[in-house]
């Protein structure tokens, strides 16, 4: 779940917003996340990982 705002962010609201069930929570619109694109994008975005950090990563 995430919020509208980081996927206006990342661009896939445009594409998919039509297609996603979304729903607001305190006056903020969110959504379900059919991918890990625009969640993925800010988590890695900081630092070059490996693929052995990226899967030891917690999860939220």
């Amino acid at each position: 779940m995430y919020n509208i705002k980081l996927w206006d962010t990342s661009g896939h609201a445009e594409k998919y917003k039509k297609n996603t069930f979304t729903f607001d929570i305190e006056k903020q619109e969110f959504g379900l996340k059919p991918m890990n694109c625009p969640g993925h994008c800010l988590m890695f975005q900081h630092r070059v990982r490996s693929y052995r950090g990226v899967f030891s990563v917690p999860l939220l």
